[in-house]
């Protein structure tokens, strides 16, 4: 099966979800099969120029801009290393693309790994606003 396929079923998984947490793991996974099939590792797919405006074009800026309000004011952390922080809420708003995948990675590894609940307000703070994040990014690599 077709690499792209595979991830327009988890993309197309994820839009009819009604619940954000399966959301967020449905797109997670389209994005996986995606990013690994284009560009092997994280680094590549941060550094990537066309990506990034690609993404920039299509997301919700204003749901970008909320996540760094929330951000500010209790960034995220690596529930494995405390003192890795994210910096998505002092980033500026048109250079962020790293810090949004590396937002993205740390929130799957906290879902599988860390302490995440479905009864927090900030987890689901967190999942919503990565579905935001996730959906337009998945969307770019699929056309990509």
């Amino acid at each position: 099966m077709d690499f792209k396929i595979k991830a327009r079923d988890f993309f197309e998984k994820a839009k009819s979800s009604n619940d954000e947490f399966a959301k967020y793991i449905y797109f997670y996974i389209a994005f996986e099969i995606l990013y690994k099939s284009k560009f092997k590792n994280f680094s590549n797919l941060e550094e990537d120029q066309t990506a990034s405006e690609m993404f920039f074009e299509i997301v919700n800026k204003d749901k970008i801009q909320e996540l760094k309000d929330e951000l500010h004011y209790e960034p995220q952390v690596n529930m494995k290393n405390k003192r890795d922080t994210s910096k998505l809420s002092k980033s500026a708003l048109d250079k962020d693309f790293s810090e949004i995948v590396k937002f993205l990675r740390r929130t799957r590894n906290n879902l599988f790994h860390g302490d995440k609940g479905m009864s927090s307000r900030r987890d689901k703070f967190i999942i919503k606003y990565g579905n935001f994040l996730l959906e337009p990014l998945v969307i770019v690599l699929l056309e990509y």
